[in-house]
């Protein structure tokens, strides 16, 4: 049977379905996963930076990615200056999500800032510059706050998000 839900509860359910689909969708549109789009979430809240930078320049970064496939090109330099390497030992592509926040924490350990931006902009293209917060953290920041994020219990598991968002979708009628 179904229970009647008003008030703060209802509203509660909204919420969380809501946030439950940002999530969803977020990774859907990224190829991170839900537990680093969450994770992200608390790093971008955390530093001031708008969390829909995210998928902007993750956005970009596959763009740029892409165009560098053959090992050559802005991103493909890039990343070898940075030591990171695109394809796995066998010639497949490693996943966005890995090389994306490898990127990042590398970017973040320059010290040089001129070319930490040249190196990011041939990475993320102009939405590098939504990002500088997070790289001026520096080194280890994202590795800490993602760390503090699961302590304090603010990582939910993909059945758990999928759970809110059809709770949410049920409760809404969407």
């Amino acid at each position: 049977p179904l229970i009647a839900v008003g008030g703060a509860a209802y509203a509660s359910a909204i919420k969380a379905g809501e946030y439950a689909d940002t999530i969803g969708l977020m990774s859907e549109k990224t190829g991170l996963s839900v537990k680093q789009i969450q994770e992200l979430k608390y790093v971008t809240n955390q530093l001031d930076v708008e969390f829909g930078a995210i998928q902007t320049s993750v956005t970009a970064f596959t763009n740029q990615l892409k165009a560098s496939q053959d090992g050559t090109g802005f991103a493909a330099d890039a990343l070898k200056n940075l030591g990171i390497e695109m394809k796995n030992t066998d010639g497949t592509l490693r996943p966005i999500n890995d090389i994306y926040l490898e990127a990042i924490n590398k970017l973040s350990s320059m010290t040089n800032e001129t070319e930490r931006n040249i190196t990011a902009s041939s990475l993320f293209g102009k939405q590098f510059s939504e990002l500088i917060p997070i790289l001026n953290a520096g080194p280890g920041a994202i590795d800490e706050l993602t760390k503090k994020a699961n302590e304090l219990g603010l990582v939910m598991g993909d059945k758990s998000i999928e759970g809110m968002r059809n709770f949410g979708r049920i409760v809404t009628g969407k």
